[in-house]
């Protein structure tokens, strides 16, 4: 059941009342003079960074440019390329294989992020870009780098030229 706080409660003790719902998982629900205004609800920070991500400007708009692409003939799904690529082929490299299940084993997210690290973006423009924490672009490039297999100091190693 969600518990009731006064918007002055909340503003006496906005910190207490977070962490209550935190710690509790269920919702509180603030009043303004007995009517309820607004809930303060638990945040999963994935399906919050999905949300974030998928209102963003520069997200929505670089969407519609990929979109607009595609129709045109521009561009072909990445699904259609992943698929070809995972065709059985003698001439093809046991390597791109297995690459291939790495690259595949990446969420939309962690694309997006190694396709603007590949541009030469920093963590923190990347960040401003989409619209997240530098620390959580460092999260989903740690995963990167862990689902390609790719140790952080070969990355180091690799900037330094």
């Amino acid at each position: 059941m969600a518990r009731t706080v006064s918007i002055r409660d909340l503003q006496r003790d906005t910190s207490g009342v977070v962490r209550r719902v935190t710690r509790t998982g269920r919702p509180a629900i603030v009043t303004n003079r007995g009517d309820p205004v607004v809930a303060v609800v638990p945040v999963d920070p994935d399906a919050l960074e999905d949300f974030v991500l998928a209102n963003s400007p520069p997200f929505v708009r670089a969407m519609r440019e990929a979109d607009a692409s595609l129709e045109a003939g521009l561009v072909r799904p990445a699904s259609e390329v992943f698929t070809e690529l995972g065709e059985e082929r003698d001439d093809e490299p046991t390597a791109t294989k297995r690459e291939l299940r790495r690259v595949t084993a990446l969420t939309v997210r962690e694309r997006k992020i190694l396709a603007l690290l590949a541009q030469g973006q920093t963590a923190q423009s990347i960040a401003e870009g989409l619209s997240i924490s530098p620390r959580t672009v460092r999260t989903h490039v740690a995963r990167i780098l862990d689902k390609l297999d790719v140790s952080a100091r070969a990355t180091r190693v690799r900037e330094r030229g």
